[in-house]
């Protein structure tokens, strides 16, 4: 499966040394608090105007530390101890907290969409990895395709009908798994040509409805006959024979070069 590598360097720096840095006196009220320290965050590689959102959740699974930056730097204090760091990246089209809050964040749910019916975005994610502070001095977010490319041909089907997928997940894990048991997405609109989507909960399923056209009204549900899977482009032909039928089919896993196809391509 393709990947991203972005690194968000972790220097593990004292008080002392990071006011030296910086040029502070002992007495700068902005100086780190006692028993922390500095975590400086910079990227390497990657997308070079990306947005990144880092997370950082407590031993206790509550989120300490919510901020967003673009390539470049930015910190986060910390106090010794056991974090998961998680870091997201193309999230427009998901309903994140705002930067700088915290409640509310739970490292197990889905990042869901903005709205019902609201489009996917190219995500990416470093899903959830344990830093121990001060013994780590690196931490290396791998960023993962979280989304899929679902390419549909439409082969004489008649004019006004909608397709939608019936039981892709509603959001985006930090763990990099969903269960069965997690949301789904009952109406996920498509079109004709490339879709950005997210996974499914098992064989995708895709709902028609033609209201008129070259022959009677119908509807119905075909089964697509594989589950969608993040970083994989999936085309397939649909033909019209009084309700659509799945006439041929094709999958492609994104390597190291990229996927060659569709607004999910990830440089």
């Amino acid at each position: 499966m393709y990947t991203i590598k972005s690194f968000f360097r972790l220097a593990a720096l004292s008080a002392g040394l990071f006011l030296s840095a910086a040029g502070c006196s002992e007495d700068n009220p902005s100086s780190p608090e006692d028993g922390t320290i500095e975590v400086s965050l910079s990227t390497r590689g990657g997308v070079e105007t990306a947005d990144y959102r880092q997370w950082v959740f407590g031993s206790d699974n509550k989120c300490v530390f919510n901020q967003s930056f673009g390539a470049g730097s930015g910190s986060v204090r910390l106090k010794d101890g056991t974090y998961r760091f998680a870091t997201l990246s193309g999230m427009e089209g998901f309903s994140l907290p705002a930067a700088g809050t915290t409640d509310g964040i739970d490292p197990s749910a889905l990042i869901p969409l903005k709205a019902n019916g609201s489009k996917c975005s190219a995500a990416r994610v470093s899903f959830l990895k344990e830093v121990k502070i001060p013994e780590a001095t690196v931490y290396e977010a791998t960023l993962k395709p979280a989304t899929c490319l679902l390419n549909l041909e439409l082969k004489d089907v008649p004019d006004g009908t909608t397709l939608a997928l019936t039981n892709m997940y509603n959001g985006v894990s930090l763990t990099g798994s969903s269960d069965g048991s997690a949301a789904v997405c009952l109406s996920y609109p498509l079109g004709n040509g490339e879709n950005i989507c997210l996974p499914t909960n098992k064989n995708a399923m895709l709902k028609y409805t033609s209201a008129s056209g070259k022959s009677a009204p119908a509807s119905g549900t075909l089964d697509l006959g594989v589950t969608l899977e993040a970083g994989y482009t999936y085309s397939f032909v649909l033909q019209w024979n009084e309700g659509l039928q799945l006439s041929s089919s094709s999958i492609k896993g994104w390597d190291d070069e990229g996927n060659k196809e569709g607004d999910a391509i990830i440089h």
